[in-house]
């Protein structure tokens, strides 16, 4: 770690404060105040040599020029001072459809850059690195060395492994109701409109673990991935008067004429764009409920040779009971 005196020399600012944070596995991090800017200063404690320093610089040095890139004011080979961010946001805590769009989409423009790297990245020679490099081998290890080799056959991992990309022939378009959607702005009020209970902005992306959420009320409503069940009673010892298939709703919608013509062009030509209301949206109804499912925002993903598939979904979910 530098010492202030340090800092200051190559900052040329004077330094007020330098407060340590909780985060990084193979550095120390530090905000350090001086008496002009805030700078985020990461200082390797990586013995192990898991963090490839040559790679690191390289990487910084080709992504220079890109408008995304928050260049380092500083750097070394442990060492790396960059302007400090204000206000940061994780992925997690702003894990939306429309960000993960727009992550996806950054990365889309990344990868189709023709950066020339002097440095190679093969995942085979990474972990025999990691492994050569533990003194004691935990137990039963090796009983799954085999998935090494399923990896290798799986992608072709021997020396094509270096010209191995996505190669994709995929398209990905976001369908919405509402421009703002795209935005990652769309709070609106939802209105129940002929239906007793609602519960709204329900996400594909949920679910972590598969695990359910429940919503309490005098006909709770347990929601999955893949169903929608509606209780008489709590989840627990209640009866459930209706389940309902996502897939099946998701296919139905899918196949709607409105969303066909925008997917069935030539992949270029497929776009992110607003449809009307009722596109999006699925009624239904038993002897005991009827239930409204619109859907807010969609994620399409196919190709040529592969059936259009919705990979994400918003949606709102709405209900009565019949008397």
């Amino acid at each position: 770690m530098f010492s202030i005196e340090k800092l200051e020399k190559i900052l040329n600012e004077k330094v007020y404060s330098i407060e340590e944070t909780s985060y990084g596995v193979t550095n120390n991090n530090f905000i350090v105040t001086t008496d002009k800017n805030k700078y985020f200063y990461r200082t390797s404690k990586d013995s192990t040599k898991i963090v490839n320093k040559d790679n690191e610089k390289e990487a910084l040095k080709l992504l220079s020029n890109e408008p995304y890139f928050l260049k380092p004011v500083y750097i070394n080979n442990d060492n790396l001072i960059t302007v400090f961010q204000p206000n940061p946001k994780t992925f997690i805590s702003q894990r939306s459809l429309s960000n993960i769009v727009r992550i996806g989409k950054l990365l889309k423009e990344f990868h189709s850059k023709k950066f020339q790297a002097e440095n190679t990245f093969n995942p085979i020679d990474q972990f025999n690195s990691y492994y050569n490099q533990i003194d004691e081998l935990p137990y039963g290890l090796d009983d799954y060395m085999y998935i090494i080799d399923e990896f290798k056959k799986a992608v072709g991992i021997d020396h094509s492994w270096y010209e191995y990309g996505s190669g994709t022939d995929d398209y990905y378009a976001v369908f919405t109701i509402n421009e703002k959607q795209q935005n990652d702005s769309y709070n609106a009020v939802e209105e129940v409109n002929g239906y007793e209970y609602l519960v709204s902005n329900i996400t594909s992306y949920n679910f972590e673990n598969d695990l359910p959420r429940e919503f309490s009320g005098k006909y709770p409503v347990k929601i999955s991935e893949k169903n929608i069940s509606v209780y008489n009673g709590n989840i627990e010892n209640g009866k459930e008067i209706i389940k309902i298939e996502i897939s099946e709703i998701l296919k139905t919608i899918l196949d709607k004429p409105e969303i066909q013509e925008k997917i069935n062009k030539p992949k270029e030509e497929i776009k992110d764009s607003v449809v009307p209301e009722n596109v999006l949206e699925f009624t239904g109804e038993n002897e005991k409920v009827k239930y409204r499912i619109k859907m807010t925002q969609i994620s399409v993903r196919g190709n040529d040779d592969r059936k259009a598939e919705i990979m994400d979904y918003r949606y709102s979910f709405y209900y009565s009971i019949k008397k």
